[in-house]
């Protein structure tokens, strides 16, 4: 589990890479003033295998587009993680208390092909 400021969009070869290789099972990252769960398939999601979440929304002073009232949107809420042995459940609820979407994350191992940046090297991160 990654737990980050910035979503994997910044740095995106270097996470991408990390993914790929050892398996990330989920990144948590907020800065967007927005909530959105993305699960491995999601086009979006730029994480091999892995459960993206951006959930930038707390304190609700400002957001990416205009929230609705009623909270039938992505702008603020939180996120519920269910987390197990076997699988890791992530449920993104919105202000208004609406389940606006769920992911469950199998154990992601990577394919520990490849090279990343050594170790004692910086990594980069740019926005991509």
């Amino acid at each position: 589990v990654i737990v980050t400021h910035f979503p994997p969009k910044w740095g995106v070869g270097d996470w991408g890479c990390l993914a790929r290789r050892y398996g990330i099972d989920l990144f948590l990252s907020g800065h967007l003033h927005l909530q959105k769960v993305m699960g491995p398939g999601d086009p979006d999601n730029p994480l091999y295998g892995a459960t993206a979440v951006i959930t930038g929304g707390g304190g609700g002073i400002t957001s990416e587009f205009g929230p609705d009232v009623y909270g039938n949107d992505d702008m603020y809420g939180f996120v519920h993680l269910t987390l197990s042995k076997d699988e890791i459940k992530v449920e993104g609820i919105s202000h208004g208390g609406q389940l606006r979407n769920t992911v469950v994350q199998k154990p992601s191992w990577g394919d520990r092909q490849g090279g990343c940046a050594h170790p004692t090297m910086p990594l980069h991160f740019e926005p991509a």
